[in-house]
């Protein structure tokens, strides 16, 4: 939680306040400035090489895409250039940087430097992935150096093939390279059988394949030529603001070049344990919609629900989802044999006794917490405010103490009595995650509340395990979740956000 928000932070109705002021200044200054000619400023044209790869390509629109996209984006706004795209190959894209009919690639490793005409960024971009690839029937698994030997391998021509050499020897067996012109030339012989692997970056993505191997993990950069110097600056340059200015827009871009859109193959183990696995009940939420709960049908849905139905539907195991009616006993339930995982706040743990003694999955997507109160009241580290909780969220009481000492926090048993106390002034503020405000807001009731935009406290959701659970089904949890596309993630998240308002009661 940030240090600086009790001082008089800006809300959603004053800022509405704002920009109409900032409005009628900004008409007074057109009336008093003098024009200037449209068109003075010109933006600096960069040409940027694309369709190397997933990572950076142009859709059927003819409209850049990509993992890296927002990235360059955001590097074209630092430096105010306008960016256009040159499609090729990256045989094809590597020779128009050579002859100036593109002025950067990316991304692009310092292996490719053996002739010294690159020049690349100060700063690494990030992180690929070189992978080993199989037909998705294909009958080899993960990490199958028995199945991979004397296997033929497409590679490209001219590449350097030291990694997949070194990834060989390393676990002792031989293939058979055939080299290919491009990236579609790999997947065309693979799936057409002249191959039975191939090797290149995860950055692409292989349809109908599954990826076997990871065989190393390079860094990677921006990239023009040597005699470029004034862009190398600006591409230095903006690099350092964007770490600067707009981290999550690197880290996002980090994190999703990591994991890449491929399906990952399961090992020859985790094959057969999907295979022996009955059922596996997981615990979730029973009355925390959007998260889980049931609704006026009868039927377990929520955001959890779904994504737990797609774990179900990637891995091929059997979940049953158990609605559990307590929160706070979300994961003791697993200590009693009741669910052997559950789904829900990874904080939530702390609200348990012998938090350590349960394990947790990395986040499969993060959620935020935000403050609540009436729309006149204003936070002020040295006033007595009274913050109202719901009992599973005392983790947060350490946030609280630290940014507001001389709060008291009274708890309650659902968040609609923490919005109630604050609409009723018995308490000052209420903190709940956005989704779920999004859901009670929904309740004419609270419509006067409003979330505070400079109070976020960001969290993850993860799976529940304990040292007794069978961490090989954690570890195909895990592998399943890395496959979840974000784009999934939103839209199970959206379409949850849309549900209809269930929780009335008497009073309302």
């Amino acid at each position: 939680m940030k240090k600086d928000w009790p001082k008089k932070c800006l809300k959603k109705k004053h800022l509405k306040n704002i920009c109409g002021l900032m409005f009628a200044v900004a008409l007074m200054m057109l009336q008093i400035m003098p024009v200037v000619a449209v068109g003075t400023i010109q933006n600096k044209v960069v040409r940027v090489a694309c369709g190397m790869n997933d990572a950076l390509y142009l859709n059927e629109a003819g409209e850049a895409a990509g993992i890296c996209l927002p990235y360059l984006q955001q590097l074209a706004w630092n430096n105010n250039w306008t960016l256009e795209y040159v499609e090729g190959s990256y045989n094809e894209s590597m020779q128009n940087l050579y002859d100036g009919k593109v002025d950067l690639m990316f991304p692009v490793g310092k292996e490719e430097n053996s002739e010294g005409k690159l020049a690349f960024s100060e700063f690494i971009g990030g992180y690929q992935q070189i992978g080993l690839f199989a037909k998705a029937d294909a009958d080899v698994f993960y990490e199958d150096y028995a199945g991979f030997d004397r296997k033929k391998v497409g590679i490209s021509i001219g590449g350097n093939s030291t990694v997949l050499d070194g990834y060989a020897k390393e676990h002792g067996f031989s293939y058979v390279a055939v080299p290919l012109n491009s990236t579609q030339d790999k997947i065309e012989a693979l799936m057409d059988g002249d191959v039975d692997l191939i090797s290149f970056s995860t950055l692409n993505t292989v349809p109908g394949g599954k990826l076997v191997a990871v065989l190393d993990q390079l860094p990677f950069y921006f990239c023009t030529t040597v005699e470029n110097e004034e862009l190398l600056q600006e591409i230095n340059s903006g690099m350092s603001k964007s770490m600067v200015n707009t981290p999550d827009v690197v880290s996002d871009m980090y994190q999703n070049v990591l994991k890449g859109y491929n399906t990952v193959s399961f090992t020859k183990e985790e094959n057969e344990k999907i295979k022996e696995t009955d059922q596996i009940v997981f615990g979730v939420y029973g009355d925390r919609l959007p998260l889980a709960g049931i609704d006026n049908a009868g039927n377990c849905v929520g955001i959890y629900v779904d994504i737990l139905k797609e774990i179900a539907a990637t891995s091929g195991l059997n979940i049953v989802i158990k609605p559990v009616a307590d929160s706070c006993k979300l994961y003791s339930n697993m200590d009693d044999g009741t669910v052997d995982f559950v789904i829900g706040i990874k904080d939530l743990r702390y609200s348990s006794e012998n938090a350590d003694h349960y394990l947790m999955s990395n986040s499969i997507t993060d959620y935020t917490t935000v403050a609540v109160t009436l729309p006149d009241y204003q936070f002020d580290e040295d006033e007595n405010p009274v913050i109202a909780l719901t009992k599973e969220r005392n983790y947060l009481e350490n946030d609280i103490s630290e940014n507001l000492p001389k709060a008291t926090i009274t708890y309650y048993d659902s968040r609609k009595e923490c919005l109630k106390a604050v609409q009723e002034g018995t308490a000052d503020a209420t903190f709940l995650n956005s989704w779920e405000y999004n859901y009670e807001s929904k309740n004419a009731r609270f419509q006067d509340l409003i979330e505070w935009e400079s109070i976020r406290i960001i969290s993850g959701i993860a799976l529940g395990a304990t040292g007794q659970s069978d961490l090989e089904l954690l570890s195909i949890f895990e592998k399943t979740i890395s496959q979840i596309p974000p784009e999934k993630m939103s839209d199970i998240i959206a379409a949850n956000l849309n549900m209809p308002y269930e929780n009335y009661d008497l009073e309302d």
